[in-house]
């Protein structure tokens, strides 16, 4: 075989090398892109967008006046204007009844501390100089244990209540994180409007069931 020839297969087989490292980098490299566009970017790191949990933490961040919105739960879904003017009425009520609680809470702390002064007098009447026959003092004892029944009866009121204010609290907060201006304009208004109708009592009052 001449010179000529084996050189030609030499060159021939360099290039056959070369064609398929081409290819397989080609490849590597679509491969990379494909992959890419399944990665979200997270704290400055690529991170798969099948993650479970992934998809759930890029959340609205902005507002907007937009029609679609979800709303606390996936099954509760906003896709057109009649459902928007619908849940932004629910939350508008929410508000309002969020600030009637208030109201409430202050209406049994007044009528429980009126109750708690009768029980806690009642036992410092003053003697009549000539009492009948039939009346007797009260005994003390009792008046203690009536006034210790009525304060934990008051306490357990109170913390039911209390129960259902926080949960008012943190559904009209999830509500605002939406991000919805829709939605976080009928919480202000629900709240507005509330405090408007029920905290009129508020002016005579200094505990914190008027904030």
């Amino acid at each position: 075989m001449s010179a000529e020839a084996v050189m030609a297969a030499s060159m021939n087989s360099n290039m056959s090398h070369m064609n398929n490292n081409m290819s397989h980098m080609s490849n590597n490299s679509a491969n990379h892109t494909a992959s890419n566009k399944n990665m979200v970017m997270m704290d400055g790191h690529l991170m798969p967008s099948n993650v479970s949990g992934v998809s759930m933490m890029m959340m609205q961040m902005t507002f907007y006046a937009g029609i679609n919105v979800t709303v606390l739960f996936n099954e509760w879904k906003v896709t057109n204007i009649t459902e928007l003017l619908g849940t932004v009425v629910c939350w508008l009520v929410l508000g309002i009844l969020y600030q009637a609680l208030k109201r409430l809470r202050r209406h049994v702390l007044r009528k429980h501390k009126a109750a708690r002064g009768l029980l806690v007098s009642s036992p410092r009447f003053t003697k009549l100089a000539s009492p009948p026959s039939d009346v007797t003092t009260p005994d003390p004892a009792i008046v203690q244990s009536n006034t210790r029944l009525a304060e934990v009866k008051a306490h357990i009121v109170q913390s039911l209540l209390q129960l259902l204010q926080t949960t008012f609290s943190f559904l009209l907060m999830l509500v605002v994180m939406t991000y919805n201006v829709w939605l976080v304009l009928a919480v202000i208004l629900g709240d507005f409007i509330g405090y408007f109708v029920f905290a009129g009592d508020c002016a005579q009052l200094s505990n914190d069931h008027c904030g």
